[in-house]
């Protein structure tokens, strides 16, 4: 499934991350620019819901700094992390 579109049209972000660690969870992890707001964070996850529905899982959204991203080995980002083993 494609999931960039969930950010195509959010505002006031400067970078984000899909995070599942659990089943039934995921976590998108926002670094918000200066101007970004509750109504910011509501249509990013409201966008995810459209695309999986309401009842197929948990959506969380956390605000971080670009540091609070989860980067590989060699520093390289990936907008999707996947934890389940």
């Amino acid at each position: 499934m494609r999931l960039g579109f969930i950010m195509k049209n959010a505002r006031n972000v400067k970078a984000s991350q899909i995070l599942q660690e659990t089943v039934g969870e995921v976590i998108i992890k926002v670094v918000p620019d200066l101007d970004f707001d509750n109504e910011d964070g509501n249509n990013i996850v409201e966008a995810l819901y459209d695309r999986v529905g309401h009842d197929n899982l948990t959506i969380r959204l956390e605000t971080t700094d670009l540091d609070g991203l989860i980067y590989t080995q060699r520093g390289k980002f990936n907008y999707i992390v996947n934890k389940i083993s």
